[in-house]
């Protein structure tokens, strides 16, 4: 481990960016696992069932990981302009993120449904 693991107390910032990653790894192999779904499914259609009781978990996951990045992707954005990027603007921006992030997942569920 890191020596500033330990020296270090945990921050909203540190907490937000450690999440922005996991959530993009999410993203990343949800990509690399469709891509020879898609074309097993292309190629084996009719010898292929989809399990929804597997599936809907896993589309529940990816939903929520493609709200929380895009929503901290305009976090970022903003935060390139200069703006918020002082201690009390990155948690008026964690705040704000929070609430972007559950309304992107709304939306998602809204017209997934």
């Amino acid at each position: 481990l890191s020596p500033h693991l330990t020296i270090y107390s945990t921050q909203i910032s540190s907490g937000l960016s450690i999440f922005h990653r996991m959530t993009g790894v999410i993203l990343a192999g949800s990509i690399l696992l469709a891509i020879p779904a898609i074309l097993a499914y292309t190629f084996f259609a009719n010898d292929i069932t989809i399990d929804f009781e597997l599936f809907y978990p896993i589309l529940f996951v990816v939903m929520g990981a493609i709200s929380y990045h895009a929503a901290n992707g305009i976090r970022h954005f903003i935060w390139d302009t200069g703006a918020y990027v002082s201690t009390e603007g990155v948690k008026t921006t964690a705040i704000l993120l929070a609430a972007l992030a559950a309304s992107f997942f709304i939306a998602l569920l809204y017209v997934l449904s």
